[in-house]
This record gives structure tokens, C-alpha cells and sequence, in this order.
């Protein structure tokens, strides 16, 4: 079986990801080329070298579709990344907050937008309480979502200033995660519940 030209997506691929068209929620895109785009400048928005490249296949999305919301937001995030590391193409940090404001103005509540937001209000703005209070308020809605939970810790993280380190890691998880305990949770997860009681209980070492 022949491969798809490299750096584009094969017809199953593209038969598979694409979301529900009936949906009118902003994250939906209006065409199969706006999701395209968008799905090639994911992995290339993790490479620094290869940032100016998802940057255009970014706003080649949104030049199809203005009102895709996850757009912006990595548009956002490569910006942000962008102007932090001093890209020489770099347009600078109000870029980067005026794609986040897009995307939280087209879908207040896309998980991706909040948690891509979360490293920019915690590390230009120096706002990680303001972050977390944002995060809880979304996380509330939907407590199991993977993005909004990531950047919660992020926030935690941030504001009591802990490292990634193997010693602090389980008292990050266990503080944010109390507040979102007190959330009503679905009879799944409550009967779950033994299985992270030891993380819940950790406690700063003496």
C-alpha cells in the first residue's frame, strides 16, 4: 500500500479525526482544509526550528476558517514561545495574548485555549493565582479533562514554586485536586475513589 506525500494527512486519517460536522460549537472547523492545516502545525509547533512553519499553517487554517477557535490558540501558544525564546521572526508577546483572547472570546470554554493560556498568564503575566482560579471555574464544568487538570498542576506548581522533582510531585497533584474532589463527581469516578485515596492523604515532608 502506497504512503501519503509526505506532510500531508492520508483520506482515513483525515476520515477518522474529523469531528462531528453537525456540531455548531466553535471548536468544529467550516472545512476539511481549515482542519487540515490545523492538524499539520500541531507536531511542527513543538520544534523551535520548525515554529514559522506551523505559525503559517496556523493562520492558513484560520484564513479558511476566522472562527476556529483551537487555531487561535496555538496560534497563541506559538507566538508566546516564540517571542519568549527571542525567534528572530518573532512578533512579540501582544500577538500571543490577542490569539488567546480570540480563542476564549469564540469558545469560553475550550480546555485547550485555558490550558495553553495558563503558561502565559503564569509565566509573562506572573498571575498563577488568577490562573488557578480560572482553571478551578472550568475544571468545575468538566472535572475529568485532561488539559484543564494539566494546567491546574502548572498553576499550583508555579505559585508555591516546586519543581517537577520526584519528592514534591505527589503533594502538587494532591492540593489542586481536593478542590475538584468537592465537585460532584460521576458514579465512575466516585467508585474509583480507594484507588487515590494514598495520593490525596500525601503530606509535605517534615
Amino acid at each position: 500500500m502506497a504512503s501519503a506525500p509526505r506532510g500531508t494527512i492520508p483520506p482515513v486519517a483525515m476520515a477518522v479525526a474529523w469531528p462531528d460536522r453537525t456540531s455548531t460549537a466553535p471548536a468544529v472547523p467550516a472545512s476539511g482544509k481549515a482542519y487540515e492545516y490545523y492538524l499539520r502545525a500541531i507536531p511542527l509547533g513543538v520544534n523551535v526550528g520548525l515554529l514559522t512553519t506551523a505559525r503559517g499553517l496556523l493562520r492558513a487554517s484560520l484564513a479558511e476558517d476566522p472562527n476556529y477557535a483551537p487555531a487561535w490558540a496555538r496560534l497563541g501558544r506559538v507566538h508566546r514561545v516564540m517571542s519568549k525564546y527571542d525567534h528572530p521572526e518573532a512578533e512579540g508577546m501582544e500577538s500571543a495574548r490577542a490569539a488567546f483572547a480570540r480563542a476564549l472570546e469564540l469558545d469560553p470554554e475550550l480546555a485547550l485555549a485555558h490550558n495553553l493560556y495558563a503558561y502565559y498568564e503564569i509565566d509573562e503575566l506572573g498571575r498563577p493565582e488568577d490562573a488557578m482560579a480560572r482553571l478551578l471555574a472550568q475544571a468545575r464544568k468538566a472535572p475529568t479533562n485532561p488539559e484543564l487538570l494539566a494546567g491546574l498542576v502548572l498553576a499550583f506548581l508555579r505559585k508555591h514554586s516546586l519543581a517537577f522533582d520526584s519528592e514534591q510531585i505527589g503533594i502538587a497533584l494532591a492540593r489542586p485536586f481536593r478542590s475538584i474532589a468537592r465537585i460532584k463527581r460521576p458514579e465512575r469516578l466516585r467508585r474509583g475513589r480507594r484507588a487515590t485515596t494514598g495520593l490525596c492523604q500525601t503530606r509535605p515532608p517534615e
